[in-house]
């Protein structure tokens, strides 16, 4: 069954302040399907992902949150783009896990 509270309590937007001081990555494309791209319900996915991502961005940084972000560029959720925004963000990710 769905937990609202659980969901709230790890909800990103729901703890912007709480993400203060931790290395940011952002990334989502715009659900327009690339040759080779996986079926449509992979491209549904980001209609909704990318205007929530674009809106946690916006949150962050009117918060002063400083965030990295790859948004709006075109692809869907599918395991080729999610490897690349992986090896793109390992940067910011390896530097806050200190390694």
């Amino acid at each position: 069954m769905w937990n609202a509270l659980g969901w709230a309590a790890r909800n990103p937007s729901s703890n912007v302040a709480r993400l203060r001081g931790m290395r940011l990555y952002l990334s989502c494309g715009n659900g327009r399907s690339q040759a080779g791209d996986a079926p449509l319900d992979a491209s549904l996915i980001e209609g909704v992902a990318a205007p929530a991502n674009q809106a946690l961005a916006g949150r962050l940084r009117a918060a002063g949150i400083s965030v990295t972000t790859d948004l709006g560029n075109a692809g869907v959720h599918d395991w080729p783009y999610w490897q690349r925004q992986f090896t793109a963000s390992w940067p910011v990710l390896a530097s806050g896990l200190g390694v």
